[in-house]
């Protein structure tokens, strides 16, 4: 119990005839003197560090802020245009072998029609000679 619920108790008339001496005694009622404030300290100064960043902290947040958008800016920048490039060299890479695969069907096609001229002359030739002896080869 805190003295002055203490002393509420001791002033109230019914509460000072139940409680006796030692009761008081143990309650320790005496008065009280107020402690005295303690003296007013002197304002610390602040630090060096502290008012740096106190009077710097937003702009250098906004610089970094800004670094990072124009880096990512720039990023994406690049990303786009090597994607643009690679789009374009399988471009090109896909036209060079279709023109090449369009040569070699030409080249197989003109060799296809000289071996089809060979044997078509030699089919001509035994369709002679099987005219000239008949249907019966013997």
């Amino acid at each position: 119990m805190n003295t002055t619920r203490a002393a509420q108790l001791l002033r109230s008339t019914t509460t000072r005839q139940l409680l006796t001496r030692p009761t008081r005694r143990q309650l320790s009622i005496e008065p009280q003197t107020s402690p005295s404030p303690p003296p007013p300290q002197p304002p610390k100064e602040p630090s060096r560090v502290g008012a740096f960043y106190k009077s710097f902290s937003a702009p250098i947040l906004k610089c970094f802020l800004g670094a990072l958008f124009t880096y990512q800016l720039a990023y994406f920048g690049w990303m786009k245009l090597e994607s643009i490039e690679e789009a374009h060299d399988k471009k090109t890479e896909i036209k060079g072998l279709q023109e090449k695969l369009a040569g070699a069907m030409n080249q197989k096609k003109r060799e296809a029609e000289s071996v089809a001229e060979r044997v078509g002359d030699k089919a001509v030739e035994g369709v002679e000679k099987a005219k000239k002896s008949g249907w019966w080869p013997w």
